[in-house]
């Protein structure tokens, strides 16, 4: 039937996925040559209880100070951010400058928060991160080795959340880290879709030379997304993934289903302002993939092929098992055989409801509202 021909196809697409995955190389340490100086900015509005950890670990990098400077652009933040900035500056002995959103009014948002850092950067190599993040101690020197090691323009990097305490954050811990595969697997593939803000790098004269965000300012989200899709276009063989889980950035999972779904619907939201039309069919494929799962899974009740359906059942699984246990084996993060299944068999309904409410519900971010 259809349905067993789409659930067929989305099954070859994880083993794609696993395959790509596979492929890409792990940059190994290189103690001698030429170092790189980097400017790492954070965009940050009201991370008063998350700045100062992420400018902490920045000061503990194994990397030579005098190498790389931290640009703080504060949006507005309507807490303490600031005062935790300006005590770790005191703290810390590392160039951290901090750009207040009172002195330059002419931006609002992340994406214009970026902008303005990136103008504002000494260096030609940026990183940027998010304020909420935690870093370990080669996460900068894991960039040098990419860089030096390829000739790439810009660099993709992990994103994980840090050890969980439930379940709801396990299975959100799971999902990242199926997402952050995925992007990096299609990247290898020629077909990159999906990356995070909350590590990447680039070029500042590529960011210049692509007008940053320039076409999609308006859309609140997209600073990863739109940036790398206009960095494919121009220039397809200079866009790597820094698969290290010394490049990885951790981040907190949302302690509530309110906070999670609100975050989900923002992500899913930048898909309808995409320009790309391979980006639109990717969308709308994954919306028919999941959407046939589901139906499948009613005519499980309705069909007299019980055997069959289960088996090709059976076979998805194990596919998105196995490429869930790679991506995480390879950034040495933990397993769990049960969250993954459990997490696989509900996911189709959850992206039917989320790609729905994408186009329905407004969310909030960072204490705005948007449409």
């Amino acid at each position: 039937s259809v349905i067993l021909i789409v659930c067929g196809a989305y099954t070859l697409y994880f083993l794609l996925l696993l395959i790509g995955w596979m492929c890409i190389k792990e940059h190994q340490s290189i103690s001698d040559g030429e170092n790189l100086s980097f400017s790492i900015i954070v965009p940050v509005r009201n991370e008063g209880k998350h700045i100062y950890h992420l400018l902490h670990d920045l000061s503990r990098q194994n990397y030579n100070p005098e190498l790389f400077e931290v640009i703080v652009v504060d949006d507005a933040s309507e807490d303490h951010t600031v005062e935790e900035v300006n005590k770790a500056m005191k703290d810390f002995a590392i160039n951290i400058r901090l750009i207040k959103g009172a002195e330059n009014k002419s931006f609002k948002g992340k994406k214009e928060a970026i902008t303005t850092g990136v103008s504002l950067a000494k260096y030609d190599m940026i990183i940027a991160t998010d304020g909420d993040c935690r870093l370990g101690a080669n996460w900068i020197d894991q960039y040098r080795l990419v860089y030096r090691n390829t000739k790439a323009r810009m660099v993709l990097g992990p994103v994980a959340f840090q050890n969980t305490g439930n379940w709801f954050e396990t299975m959100q811990k799971v999902e990242f880290s199926a997402l952050i595969g995925l992007g990096a697997a299609s990247l290898q593939l020629g077909m990159p879709n999906i990356c995070n803000g909350a590590n990447l790098s680039y070029e500042k004269e590529l960011f210049l030379e692509l007008d940053g965000y320039k076409g999609n300012e308006k859309v609140p989200s997209g600073d990863d997304e739109f940036l790398l899709q206009k960095a494919y276009n121009a220039y397809p063989d200079k866009i790597s993934f820094n698969k290290s889980f010394e490049a990885l950035s951790y981040t907190e999972a949302k302690g509530t289903f309110a906070e999670y779904l609100n975050q989900r619907i923002r992500w899913s939201a930048k898909w309808k302002y995409h320009k790309s039309v391979r980006m639109k069919l990717w969308g709308l494929w994954m919306f028919i993939f999941n959407l046939a799962f589901v139906l499948f899974s009613i005519l499980l009740f309705y069909t007299d092929q019980k055997e069959l359906f289960l088996s090709t059942l059976f076979v998805k699984l194990i596919v998105e098992y196995i490429y869930i246990y790679k991506v995480n084996s390879d950034l040495k993060d933990e397993n769990n055989f049960l969250p993954v299944i459990i997490l696989q068999l509900i996911y189709p309904f959850y992206i039917i409801f989320l790609m729905i409410s994408s186009f329905l519900k407004r969310y909030r971010w960072k204490g705005r509202l948007y449409l």
